[in-house]
């Protein structure tokens, strides 16, 4: 789906493999939005150009990402947005390799927020976490939490919630956690 400043909720994956567990997550989070008449735009980072931050610096300078990529659409998404949701696998305690370049991307919008002291409005917005792995213990999500709620800060939004799923290794094995659509509508349910 393009990009499109209209909708409620902006779902971005971080997952490297086409039709794998995240994305079959993804698919739940998504009918779990519709169910509650929430539009939602989503952002499959795989299939978008970002390219690696380079600290460079010029955000802290000039206010603005000198690097010309995907990127660039995405900056007023994160900000206008109501609900973000990352999905992600778990990898080494943290998100996907494609998850943290672009999370490392959106220095220029802690630069904004922070130097510039230039950020968007924060009141009424909620960032969404919803990670999974092959592990038994939630605790092995700490990377990911305390990534996300760092980067949830750094585009502005205070109120965090999270979603993780233990056990899921072998395509498919999402589809066997059980209450998996119960445990996202808990999740979403209250963001209207």
């Amino acid at each position: 789906m393009p990009a499109a400043a209209s909708s409620d909720v902006l779902i971005i994956s971080g997952a490297h493999r086409k039709g794998g567990n995240t994305d079959i997550l993804t698919e739940h989070i998504a009918a779990a939005l519709a169910r509650h008449s929430l539009s939602h735009t989503d952002i499959i980072l795989r299939e978008k150009d970002i390219r690696p931050c380079t600290a460079c610096l010029s955000c802290e300078r000039d206010n603005n990402c000198v690097i010309t990529d995907d990127m660039q659409a995405l900056y007023p998404l994160l900000e206008s947005s109501r609900v973000v949701v990352l999905v992600t696998p778990l990898y080494f305690f943290s998100m996907s390799s494609l998850m943290k370049i672009f999370i490392d991307r959106c220095q220029m919008l802690y630069a904004r927020r922070f130097i510039h002291k230039a950020g968007s409005d924060t009141r009424g917005r909620t960032g969404i976490i919803v990670s999974l792995g092959a592990t038994r213990k939630k605790k092995r999500f700490i990377g990911v939490t305390l990534t996300a709620d760092f980067f949830f800060r750094t585009i502005g939004i205070r109120k965090m919630r999270t979603l993780y799923f233990t056990k899921v290794e072998k395509r498919g094995d999402i589809d066997t956690v059980k209450d998996i659509d119960k445990r996202i509508e808990r999740v979403i349910d209250g963001i209207k």
